[in-house]
């Protein structure tokens, strides 16, 4: 049987999540999945570990538009470690949740600090429930990461909004020379003007 996702076809049976990720959160609202191996970049003048991060958020609880029901976002992220980020940025994380907190990758993701490698709207049919079609999302999204790992520079280097910033952009202002994501392609944009 053919599984895809985001875009990447595989044949094989999916692994199981839970062999691959540890649940951080998992509610109603949202579910949080971190990947259990802390991966690592290394190049000279960019060294940096992080880790993929799965996250689901339930559509019409966010929304509160019933247009939205059964319907879940679910996508996969690139987050630095906390270890791997700027000192200016870990200790924004402590200022925001105060003094002796000690911030963690969640954080990071809901801060917007992460690089989007693939997301997906999914439609809970009631009659199969939730458990039936999200747990197998879910092993989709892990069979495919260290392939999506394996290819992270292509993911990288494709624009991230609508001015152009890139992946590395992202990377680059979190854990790199701490520029500004946005300046770092409005820059880009004004040397091709020239």
């Amino acid at each position: 049987m053919e599984h895809n996702i985001f875009g990447i076809a595989f044949n094989h049976e999916p692994q199981k999540v839970g062999d691959l990720f540890d649940g951080l959160c998992d509610n109603e609202e949202e579910v949080v999945y971190e990947s259990k191996k802390t991966y690592q970049h290394r190049e000279e003048g960019l060294n940096f570990d992080y880790k993929y991060v799965i996250k689901a958020e339930n559509l019409e609880y966010f929304t509160g538009d019933s247009a939205d029901k059964d319907m879940w976002s679910v996508e996969l992220m690139l987050v630095p470690t906390i270890d791997s980020i700027l000192p200016k940025h870990r200790d924004n994380l402590i200022a925001q949740c105060g003094e002796g907190y000690e911030p963690n990758l969640c954080d990071l993701v809901d801060e917007g600090s992460y690089v989007q490698i693939g997301y997906e709207r999914v439609y809970v049919d009631p009659d199969a429930g939730y458990d039936a079609v999200m747990g197998k999302k879910y092993d989709e999204i892990a069979t495919v990461t260290e392939h999506v790992d394996s290819m992270r520079g292509f993911y990288l280097d494709k624009p991230y909004n609508m001015i152009g910033s890139t992946g590395w952009d992202i990377i680059n202002s979190l854990v790199g020379d701490g520029k500004s994501f946005i300046d770092a392609a409005l820059d880009r944009w004004k040397e091709s003007q020239k």
